[in-house]
């Protein structure tokens, strides 16, 4: 492998196989999930693993455990250790350049000021997590933002990274026992937001905060492409699970009401539909609300898109989408297996899969991507 932490470190599980080898075997696991859950005749509609982009520098984001004196990621099937890592082959040149400034910065910090990494094992210490974001800009240049996750809210020297060449410098505090890079913002130097441009028939920038979900790889836009065009026909959209407006952003309907729970999320989908407002001529709205209550007494919808969590709709979801009986399903996934089992129930309610497409989003790991689009045929 061209990572010389490849054997050890838990963050890809596939590098020691050629890139055409790992496609293999994704395509091989898709067709049987697919047999499994809705039927022989469906997994020949996945023809191969579609490429997207570079299978090394896509990621957008990147979480490094500080623990145990290192700076790192796991070790597979070891959560107990970290392994020490001073650079990532996932990540842009820029994003590795920051992440060296930051470790030198911290050791400084460490050896000089007494700041204690996390043991998350016994819970004691400060600093949980080192975090890097990426975004292209609308000027193609690339912005970067570094998080610190703090176990408390005693104040982080952000000052002492004004010298790392990076447009943000966030500090969140996660005092709780959930492992996790990521929460309550207290303190930023720099910018407040860093920004990611898509181009497609509409040119959308998005706002990337310290917690903002975005997409981890830089090259999605194949994969939005794809999904844009099977919308063109319908008049009327929703959106569910519409997230900071991802693609709701994108889509060019006369009507579309993007549905999100967290109203953080629905917050910064605002801000990005204020900030395209010269780009987009139709009409979004963006509405807080839990997805199986919207569909309870929602207005019927030509065209619902569904991007999920892992977990995927579930049987109840699926099946009040399926009474709200919308000409076309899109259902963005990287669970094939949730997503399969979604699209069981929906057949029961008439609905038949008519593309199935499945994308290397994920290179180098088990994971994937995958677009399904269901029409109404009963």
């Amino acid at each position: 492998p061209a990572c010389p932490f490849a054997d050890e470190c838990g963050g890809c599980q596939l590098q020691r196989y050629r890139i055409e080898d790992q496609r293999d075997m994704k395509l091989r696991v898709v067709r049987y999930v697919i047999t499994e859950n809705m039927g022989d005749e469906y997994s020949s509609m996945v023809r191969s693993v579609i490429r997207v982009g570079p299978e090394y520098g896509y990621r957008t984001r990147m979480d490094f455990v500080t623990a145990f004196d290192r700076i790192g990621l796991r070790k597979r099937k070891d959560y107990r250790t970290v392994i020490d890592i001073d650079h990532c082959l996932l990540m842009s040149d820029r994003m590795n350049d920051v992440l060296k400034e930051a470790r030198s910065t911290l050791e400084a910090l460490r050896r000089d000021n007494g700041l204690t990494f996390y043991d998350y094992l016994n819970h004691k210490g400060y600093l949980r997590y080192l975090s890097i974001r990426s975004g292209i800009n609308r000027e193609g240049r690339e912005e970067t933002m570094i998080v610190f996750t703090t176990k408390t809210g005693d104040p982080f020297p952000l000052h002492a990274f004004r010298s790392v060449e990076s447009d943000s410098v966030y500090q969140v505090v996660n005092s709780g026992l959930f492992d996790t890079a990521g929460g309550t913002p207290v303190s930023f130097i720099g910018k407040p937001f860093i920004q990611h441009t898509i181009n497609l028939n509409r040119s959308v920038t998005y706002l990337i905060g310290p917690n903002t979900f975005f997409q981890t790889n830089r090259f999605v836009t194949k994969v939005y492409a794809d999904l844009i065009a099977e919308t063109h026909w319908y008049d009327s959209v929703v959106d569910l699970y519409s997230g900071t407006g991802a693609i709701t952003l994108l889509l060019e309907n006369p009507n579309v009401i993007g549905v999100e729970l967290i109203k953080e999320n629905v917050d910064m989908a605002n801000r990005n539909l204020e900030i395209n407002k010269g780009q987009i001529n139709n009409n979004i709205e963006f509405v807080v609300e839990d997805v199986r209550q919207y569909l309870t007494h929602g207005d019927n919808a030509d065209l619902v898109i569904v991007d999920p969590p892992r977990s995927g709709l579930g049987k109840k979801v699926a099946k009040l989408l399926g009474r709200l009986a919308p000409q076309r399903i899109v259902y963005m996934s990287c669970n094939i297996v949730t997503q399969t089992a979604d699209a069981a129930v929906l057949k029961e309610y008439g609905y038949e899969p008519v593309k199935i497409n499945v994308y290397d989003l994920f290179p180098l790991t088990y994971h994937m991507e995958s677009l399904m689009v269901l029409d109404i045929t009963k």
